[in-house]
Order: structure tokens, then C-alpha cells, then sequence
């Protein structure tokens, strides 16, 4: 009797859990009276059903499905991150120095991060302390900047260009051949001899005049001392050309050499298509004003060229409107690296420690068509333009030095994907232009032709500082159809309005043809500090951006930099170059 009151008592409990697991009582507390009570485990609002951390108060979503809640996930959108503990918006996973925001990739795996390492892809070296483009550890004199060890005796000197050209044709691999000091006319050599090394007499002795053009066609050859003036290039691609590779053109002037025939465009310097690991260095380029980008690196195929372009001066540059050939202001470039037909291929052609002074040719002082360049260790004063990424995709812009103070110039142009602009200095930008600024996030057309504007997206701005200027940030410049995306903006420092020179928003937003602002989307700011203006120029201040003073000093070049180096805000204590002793030839 006993045993059966006991199985009726079990009966309903086991009919109960077969109930139970057929229902929602997992999400469900079913009362006495039939009712139901939600169930949120840990309390915070957010029913267990939808809460994908019932047993945490603290989270509730993992977008990214990573098994991180949004809150703690410092990149809730991506599965293969979750932490950022440098705060340089680049993910711990594929951050190589994740406690450096300083750094983010070491390319040629040697420890020290790209943006430090004058040699990113070249893991034996790191620095230059002398600026000669040779690594320290291959530079026998490596706090020795001077432009060419010139030999003190040489193999041979030609009296004329007939004599160079015959004794070119005898010379052995490593023969330094002079030409002796004078003036030559109308020179049109083509230097086919590999492993040679041509020379003034003496640096700056011989002249180059009329219509005349040097084309180093050879590998190996090192092209030395030589002044190019009263005249023009006798070629449309320049007055000194590099076809081969492994060429050096080093110490040597090109002084107005012009064409006064407005219906030319010619440049001064080409590296040409074929040429690869050329150098140019320690050279003087002044007075251009016609048509044509003064030095062009050429593009008709998608291989790497690895080009060095190093320790020279630019100046003096100036656009002529009677010799516009289609009246666009286009084509008055210091520089150019790639063309618009290859613009989605990669150059590998390092530009830094180079001069520019009155450059006022066009919008673009340097006119970037390629991908994976890198722009660094220059001094731009007093120019009309902006180093520009027109075309290609990641390149690097670090640790540049915007003096500008006029109405036309600017520091940096982004067009296309995957740039990171860092460290770099910016003084004095007030333009107002619909496509300038501080640093100038470009607008994008949907269908972009080689030629057209291409998105930005993936941008990092990373610990620039820019100093009284009237659009330090411009998103959505030049007003096409579509808006930056996914730009990261870390340890930026901006500061108005020190000397009272105005009130200008830190950020201008511009607008498509439809009336809609360009603002970035899916922006991320990080540990920003903005100062002196009264007003942002976005609708609502992003949590990262902070509008609180920071302590400025200021160095003896008049750099502007945080005197606190704790908040790892700003460009850091930068080198501005001497335009006398440190670019430049020697004469």
C-alpha cells in the first residue's frame, strides 16, 4: 500500500519535467496561479532570451560572436579582435607592437616597428643616422651625411662629349670616368655602359646648357656634380633620365633650365618605366616654370620599383598661366610617383628628407599614383600645395613638417585605402578650399574610374599635431558622392587660436551635390585633444575626442608639442631640415 501511494505521489512530478522540456520554462518561471515571470538571471535589465550573457550584468551583446561582450570588446564588429591596449586602433591579433601606439607593422620582421625603421623592408638595417640613404650598419661612415665619396683620382677625363662617349665604350666595371670643367651644348648622351661611375671634374664645374638630355641606360652607374642650365630638356621626360636600374643621379643642379615654348610640357627627371632601385639624391631643383611634374617615377606595368628619392631640394616652382597647355592647372607637380593607368598597382618608392620651399605649381606638391610608398622626414615651407594621395592604396605619410602660413596650402590629401598618416606636423593651414586642409579626407565617386576618385576607407590618422589652421580636419572634400569610412583618429593634437589668430572650427564637413554632410562613417576616435576653437564642426562631440587644454611648448625650430609626453598626444619633437647644409648639392 505504501509503494503505490508513493507512485502516485512521483506521477505528476514526472509528467511536470516532460512538460518542461517540451515548453519555454528555461526562459520562463511558471507560478502556482498559472503565470509566467521573465527570467533575467543576472538582473540588468535584459531578459536571458535575448541577453547573450544571462550570468553577467555588465553585457548583454557579442556582435561579433567572438565570445566577448560589446562592452568589454574593443572592436565588437570583429571576430578575430577584442583588444586594443596601445589604443592605436589596430587589434591586439594584428598589432605587431600592441603596447606601442606608436607602431602597429614590422615589415621586415627586425623588431622595430616601420614607422621607426628608416629600412622597414630590409631586416639587417634600421637607421641612417647621416641621411645618405645607407643603413648604419652598411655605412662606413655613418654620421657622415656628405652626398658621394667622390674618388680623388680617376680612370679617365674626356674633354668633350665625344671623347666621354668614346671613353664610356673602353671603360671596365667600376672605372670613374670625369668630365673635365667647362661649358657643353646640346648634349644628347645615353650612358649604356653597366658599372661606371661619371663625374664632374670638379662639382659644379661643368655645365650642361641648350637643348640637352642625360639618359642612364645602363645598370649600376653612378652620374655625379653636373648643372643643367640656360637651356631646356631635350627630351619631353627630362634633362637626366633613368632607364636602368641600380643608377644613382647624386650632387647635382638643375637651375631654370625652361622651355619657353607654352605649348611644351616636359619634366626635369624621370625614372622610367623599366628602371628599378634608382636613386636621387642630394640634388638641387630650382626655378621650374613651365608645365610637367618636375621628377616622375614611371608606371606601365605592376611590378615594384623600389625607387629612393632622398636629401634634395625643391623650390621655386612656379605655375605660369600662359603656359597651361589645357588650361587645368594639372600637371605642375614637384612630384609624381606612378600614373592614374597603374594607380591600383604598387611602387615601393620611398620619398624622405627632401626640401620644398615655394612650391606653387598646383594643388598637389607631391602627386601620389601608386600603392605602398612611403612619405617621410620632409620639410614643406611656404607652398601653395599639399602632399597628396591621388590614386593607390597603402601608403605611409610620417613624420613630415608643414610650415604654411597661406591661404593655398595645406598638409596632407587622402584618396583611397589603407594609408596611415602619422607623426606629422602641421602649422598654419588657412585655406579655405573646398579640397584642402590640415590633413583632407577626400569624397569618393561610386564608380570611380582609374582616374576618378577612389574611397577612402581604412585610414588611420595617427599622433599628428596641426597648429593654427582654419579646416584642420576636412571629411568629404571636394564634394562627390560618397563619405570616408572606417577612418581610425588616435592621439591627434589640434590647437587654435594661440596668438589669437582666429576662430575656426577644428572640423569641416562638406556636403555632396545633394545637400548630405560627408561625414566619416563608422568613425573611431581615440585619445584626441582638440583646443582654441569654439566650436568642433561635428553635431556631437564622439567620445575620444576630448576639448580640454593641453600644455604646450615649443622648441627652436617654433614646433608646437605636449609638454606632457604621458598623454602620447600630438607629433613628436620633429627635425626640420636646414636648407643650407643638410639637402641639397654641395655647390
Amino acid at each position: 500500500m505504501f509503494k503505490k501511494i508513493l507512485l502516485v505521489v512521483l506521477l505528476p512530478a514526472i509528467v511536470s519535467c516532460g512538460n518542461s522540456s517540451n515548453g519555454d520554462s528555461n526562459n520562463d518561471n511558471t507560478n502556482q496561479d498559472g503565470t509566467t515571470t521573465t527570467l533575467d538571471s543576472d538582473g540588468d535589465g535584459v531578459a536571458d532570451t535575448a541577453d547573450a550573457f544571462p550570468n553577467d550584468a555588465t553585457e548583454t551583446l557579442d556582435t561579433d560572436s567572438d565570445g566577448v561582450g560589446d562592452n568589454a570588446d574593443a572592436f565588437p564588429n570583429d571576430a578575430s579582435e577584442t583588444l586594443d591596449t596601445d589604443g592605436d586602433g589596430v587589434g591586439d591579433n594584428a598589432d605587431a607592437f600592441p603596447n606601442d601606439a606608436t607602431e602597429t607593422l614590422d615589415t621586415d620582421g627586425d623588431g622595430v616597428g616601420d614607422n621607426s625603421d628608416v629600412f622597414p623592408k630590409d631586416a639587417t638595417e634600421t637607421l641612417d643616422s647621416d641621411g645618405d640613404g645607407i643603413g648604419d650598419n652598411a655605412d662606413s661612415s655613418p654620421n657622415d651625411s656628405t652626398a658621394f665619396n667622390k674618388p680623388t683620382t680617376y680612370d679617365a677625363v674626356a674633354v668633350s662629349i665625344t671623347d666621354l662617349i668614346t671613353k664610356l665604350l673602353a671603360a671596365s666595371p667600376g672605372d670613374v670616368i670625369a668630365l673635365a670643367n667647362g661649358t657643353y651644348n646640346n648634349v644628347n648622351l645615353n650612358i649604356n655602359t653597366d658599372d661606371v661611375t661619371v663625374v664632374a671634374e670638379t662639382s659644379g664645374s661643368v655645365f650642361i646648357e641648350g637643348a640637352s638630355f642625360v639618359n642612364l641606360r645602363g645598370d649600376n652607374i653612378v652620374f655625379e656634380g653636373f648643372t643643367f642650365q640656360n637651356g631646356q630638356p631635350a627630351d619631353r621626360d627630362g634633362a637626366i633620365i633613368i632607364s636602368g636600374n641600380h643608377n644613382r643621379v647624386t650632387n647635382c643642379k638643375i637651375d631654370s633650365f625652361n622651355d619657353n615654348d607654352p605649348n611644351n610640357s616636359y619634366k626635369w627627371v624621370s625614372l622610367d618605366n623599366d628602371a628599378t632601385f634608382g636613386q636621387v639624391d642630394h640634388c638641387t631643383f630650382t626655378g621650374k616654370n613651365t608645365e610637367g611634374s618636375l621628377l616622375v617615377v614611371w608606371r606601365d606595368n605592376d611590378s615594384r620599383q623600389d625607387h629612393h628619392i632622398y636629401r634634395n631640394i625643391f623650390s621655386d616652382y612656379q605655375y605660369r598661366s600662359e603656359d597651361d597647355i589645357n588650361n587645368d592647372s594639372n600637371g605642375w607637380e614637384a612630384i609624381r610617383i606612378g600614373t592614374s593607368s597603374q594607380s591600383q598597382s604598387s611602387s615601393y618608392t620611398i620619398v624622405e628628407s627632401n626640401y620644398f620651399h615655394d612650391i606653387n605649381g598646383e594643388i598637389e606638391i607631391i602627386s601620389n599614383k601608386s600603392g605602398h610608398n612611403i612619405y617621410r622626414f620632409n620639410t614643406f615651407e611656404s607652398s601653395e600645395g599639399l602632399l597628396t594621395l591621388r590614386h593607390g592604396n597603402n601608403c605611409t605619410v610620417d613624420s613630415n613638417y608643414f610650415l604654411i602660413d597661406n591661404n593655398r596650402g595645406g598638409g596632407v590629401r587622402v584618396i583611397g585605402e589603407g594609408h596611415t598618416i602619422s607623426n606629422n606636423y602641421i602649422e598654419g593651414a588657412n585655406s579655405t578650399s573646398s579640397a584642402r586642409g590640415g590633413i583632407t579626407l577626400s569624397s569618393s565617386e561610386t564608380n570611380p574610374a582609374l582616374s576618378g576618385y577612389w574611397p577612402v576607407r581604412n585610414v588611420t590618422l595617427l599622433n599628428n599635431t596641426i597648429i593654427n589652421s582654419k579646416q584642420s580636419l576636412h571629411f568629404g572634400a571636394s564634394s562627390k558622392e560618397n563619405a570616408p569610412s572606417d577612418v581610425t583618429i588616435s592621439n591627434n593634437l589640434i590647437r587654435n587660436n594661440i596668438d589669437n589668430n582666429g576662430d575656426y572650427d577644428f572640423i569641416r564637413v562638406s556636403e555632396n551635390n545633394n545637400g548630405v554632410p560627408l561625414n566619416i562613417i563608422n568613425p573611431t576616435y581615440v585619445n584626441n585633444y582638440f583646443y582654441g576653437s569654439s566650436n568642433l564642426g561635428l553635431p556631437t562631440v564622439p567620445t575620444g575626442i576630448n576639448l580640454s587644454e593641453v600644455a604646450l611648448t615649443q622648441n627652436a625650430n617654433g614646433q608646437y608639442f605636449a609638454q606632457d609626453a604621458t598623454l602620447n598626444v600630438g607629433a613628436p619633437e620633429l627635425k626640420k631640415l636646414d636648407f643650407d647644409s643638410e639637402v641639397g648639392s654641395n655647390f
